[in-house]
């Protein structure tokens, strides 16, 4: 059962929701009698469902504050309401403009409002704090905004009536509230001068006044400021007015230029490209100079080195810097022109360009035909096209449409849509978690199992299989290659048994004994002869059929058989198949381990394998650079399997990229191989060339080894890690390495843990599954931090947790239940007591209306 909301209808007096494909019996089964509900059944076309038609039903509350109804339900409405919200957070809150900066993003909601999200070291996102924000915030104290513009560390909005407030860093006066202190709240610009546009460049302001004249404030080393001097001016510039008809102002890195009422355009500033378009290249100019032979623009874009213009045919041109082909031009052909020049290759038949923006070093341009096609730098996927290769020429934005704005940032690029949603693409290191405590992945209930990779994971559902992650690989399974921050169904898997997660491709055993594995291929990883290329969804790896375990390595997987035996397939040059490759250094055909006929588990690392056997021995082969192969010995590869010294009564294994693990019948755990940061767990640094007892650890019962560090599932279901620690992967809320045992927060009835690269995933006794660690890519999967977006993504306004109490656990009973005393007035000790008992962050009522009004957009609540 699917559910949505429909429209934006949720308020105090009345919650409608969607159900797709279920029967009026299942409804009720999940909600109760329909008492108290209006009903209806009609076909109906969800614009953003992937069904072209569904069968909907309608429920809506008819008295939300009606307590005889709310008492009649009980916690099934608080189910409802729960649901709800949830899916209607799930829709993003209009935006009316957007803003890309170097490293943060900022839009300006219909309501006057400003919400920002990614990096906020200098208070950038302006919501008073200086943590990193994946999803939007809401800059403090703004209600009046009707424009926002983003710099380097900083941002400013042009509010009603012509005042400039700015927030975030401060070192170069681009506040210009006449201090060098950053803020992290808004400051008034200092000036009674009235604004009609504002632009941020790298570390500078300029405004365009209702007189036609321009003020600018902050850094000057360039001239940038117009005001015939290099000073930094800590206020708005007040000198001569060198112009006085201007009607558009836009600030790049270092220049500025503004559109005149007579479609003409001046420039100052920066010049060593030639990106004032004077018609040479030259160190600064300090005061406006007119852009020659360009009497017929109707829109200017300044960005890194470049500008460009939108001229009354419709048609962009532009010029300045062109490394990497940000003019639209071939870069071996000319790395820079000093004069306007036609981007070539940019309107399609019968469409013209209707706006034009300018990043750092790539230039997009909105179609009136509502698409973006954009050209220049894209190694972190700033041009939509779905790949990371730069190209001069113009590409259309995949999946983009319907857009009324576009803006190009440094590193990614965002849109807004007729309907007031925010797009954006690309990346940089906006929105990472690193370090962050455990989150819970989006919308996975009911998990088997979990496994983590190098960027991805996946949870066993059933038979079912989900993923999410980087996905440049297809490691995700879903037959595309865009990342995904929330899990996504792996095509076609519906009988697997037990998942395993390498690199970058992932593995499946299905209930007939069969392995199945998706993802990237450049090693014959994915087993399947014949296959040229990665594949995005699972093949048969051939001729096995009798599977009784899987694990994927770095660029290989291994299966031990139902008869014990083990085969190994992938990548072999460092003899981590167990076998001699026929030719070449892969393998697409499984290899039988030599000498292993009584295996009963198998592990996978880096570029070396491991079996645990009857009897509890185990036994190792591969590369053995850092002693990763237990028997004493470093720097002595085999492909022939060798004994792991000090363990015998093993009851599991786990490899990591460089060391490997064993849990002991006592429960205790042994490691042994490479410990540069502490990824043993025996107090000290240094190789360990065979096993050594993991210290403080007697009560484990599962392990997990990730790239650099490991983790102990313990009786308690608590979880520890130890090992490297830089990315928040132990799940201590630090970022630093612990060569000893530390407690992951929060967990305490974890059943299944997995340890990727830098992340880890544990999956709890409800069936949801919880992640920590770095966050790129979406690897934690709660919806929220992807580094790289290749495609666009629609970002979601306001963080809508329905953690009302902020515990870190989403309950009917719980939290349900308080969103029904919230949306009826009703207060009590329930809030604060829970919260208490469980380190919650929202202790009282009006926090939690306050969220539900801010985050969710729930509108109508009691005081």
């Amino acid at each position: 059962m699917t559910v949505r909301t429909v429209g934006r209808s949720f308020n105090g007096k009345s919650c409608r929701c969607e159900f797709s494909y279920a029967p009026v019996a299942l409804a009720e089964t999940f909600f109760g009698p329909m008492s108290g509900f209006r009903q209806r059944r009609r076909f109906y076309t969800h614009p953003y469902s992937f069904h072209e038609v569904a069968v909907v039903f309608l429920w809506s509350l008819s008295s939300c504050r009606s307590v005889r109804v709310f008492r009649a339900l009980g916690v099934r409405v608080a189910v409802a309401a729960l649901g709800c919200v949830a899916a209607m957070s799930a829709q993003a809150q209009p935006y009316s403009s957007i803003s890309v900066g170097f490293s943060h993003v900022c839009a300006v909601r219909t309501n006057g409002g400003v919400q920002c999200w990614g990096r906020n070291q200098f208070g950038q996102l302006g919501n008073g704090m200086t943590t990193d924000a994946v999803m939007p915030v809401d800059v403090i104290g703004i209600s009046s905004a009707i424009a926002v513009t983003s710099g380097n560390g900083f941002s400013c909005a042009l509010l009603q009536g012509g005042r400039v407030q700015c927030w975030g860093e401060n070192s170069s006066y681009q506040l210009g509230n006449g201090s060098p202190t950053s803020s992290s709240t808004p400051k008034d610009v200092s000036t009674n001068k009235v604004f009609a546009a504002i632009s941020a460049g790298s570390a500078h302001v300029c405004g365009v006044l209702t007189s036609g004249s321009y003020a600018c404030w902050g850094n000057n080393g360039s001239g940038q400021q117009g005001d015939l001097t290099t000073s930094v001016n800590g206020t708005p510039y007040t000198g001569t007015n060198l112009v006085t008809n201007a009607i558009a102002v836009t600030s790049g890195s270092s220049h500025t230029c503004v559109l005149l009422a007579t479609n003409e355009v001046k420039c100052w500033g920066a010049n060593q490209s030639g990106q004032l378009g004077l018609g040479y290249a030259s160190t600064m100019v300090t005061s406006p100079a007119l852009v020659p032979n360009l009497t017929n623009a109707t829109g200017v874009a300044a960005g890194g080195a470049h500008t460009c213009a939108r001229i009354t045919i419709g048609q962009a041109l532009c010029w300045g810097g062109n490394f990497q082909g940000q003019l639209g031009v071939n870069p071996s052909i000319a790395t820079s022109s000093n004069i306007p020049q036609p981007v070539a290759n940019l309107i399609l038949a019968g469409v013209s360009v209707a706006a034009v923006s300018a990043g750092i070093d790539q230039t997009c341009a909105l179609l009136a035909d509502q698409t973006v096609r954009c050209w220049g730098a894209n190694q972190y996927g700033q041009l939509g096209n779905g790949t990371r290769t730069d190209s001069f020429n113009a590409v259309t934005v995949v999946g983009a449409s319907n857009l009324q704005s576009v803006s190009a940032g440094t590193y990614q690029t965002c849109g807004v849509t007729s309907t007031g949603a925010a797009l954006c693409w690309g990346g940089g290191d906006q929105g990472s978690t690193g370090g962050s405590p455990p989150v819970t992945v989006y919308a996975l209930g009911g998990a088997t199992g979990v496994a983590a990779g190098g960027a991805s994971s996946c949870a066993l559902l059933g038979g079912a299989v989900k993923c999410w992650g980087e996905n440049s690989s297809g490691a995700l399974g879903n037959g595309t290659l865009l990342d995904s921050a929330i899990p996504v169904a792996v095509t076609g898997m519906n009988s697997a048994t037990a998942i395993a997660a390498g690199g970058r491709h992932h593995c499946a055993r299905l209930a007939t004994g069969a392995v199945q594995c998706w993802g990237a291929n450049d090693w014959d990883t994915l087993g399947h002869v014949g296959q040229v290329g990665d594949s995005a969804v699972p093949l048969n790896v051939t001729n096995l059929t009798t599977a009784a375990a899987v694990s994927a390595g770095g660029s290989h997987s291994c299966a031990a058989l139902q008869n014990q035996t083990v085969q190994c397939w992938g990548q072999g040059i460092y003899g981590q198949l167990g076998a001699d490759l026929p030719s070449g250094n892969s393998s697409a055909t499984p290899l039988a381990v030599g000498g292993i006929n009584a295996a009963v588990g198998i592990a996978a690392g880096g570029k070396f394998s491991c079996a645990l056997l009857v009897g509890g021995g185990v036994k190792c082969w591969g590369a053995n650079d850092a002693a990763q192969l237990g028997n004493g010995l470093v720097n002595a590869g085999s492909s022939t399997p060798v004994t792991v010294a000090s363990v015998s009564t093993v009851t599991a294994i786990a490899a990591g990229n460089q060391h490997a693990c064993a849990l002991q019948s006592n429960q205790t755990v042994w490691c042994w191989g490479a410990n540069a940061f502490g990824q043993i767990g025996g107090g000290a640094v240094g190789p360990y060339w065979a096993g050594a007892q993991v210290l403080g650890i007697n009560n484990a019962t599962a392990i997990a080894a990730g790239g650099d560090h490991t983790c102990a599932l313990l009786s308690t279901g608590g979880v520890r890690c130890w090992g490297s620690g830089s990315y928040g992967e132990l799940g201590n809320n630090g970022n630093t390495h612990s060569h000893t045992p530390v407690s992951v927060l929060g967990i305490t009835n974890a059943t299944h843990i997995a340890a990727g690269y830098y992340h880890t995933c544990a999956r709890l006794a409800t069936g949801s599954v919880t992640c920590w660690g770095y966050s790129p890519y979406g690897r934690l999967g709660d919806g929220s931090g992807q580094m790289s977006r290749l495609a666009p993504q629609y970002i979601a306004s306001g963080v809508c947790s329905m953690d009302l109490d902020g515990d870190g656990v989403v309950s009917a009973t719980g939290d349900g239940l308080m969103l029904v005393r919230a949306l009826l007035g009703f207060s009590g000790g329930a809030v604060t007591t829970n919260a208490a008992a469980a380190s919650g962050t929202r202790r009282s009522w009006g926090e939690i209306r306050a969220h539900l009004k801010t985050s969710c957009g729930v509108q109508g609540l009691p005081p």
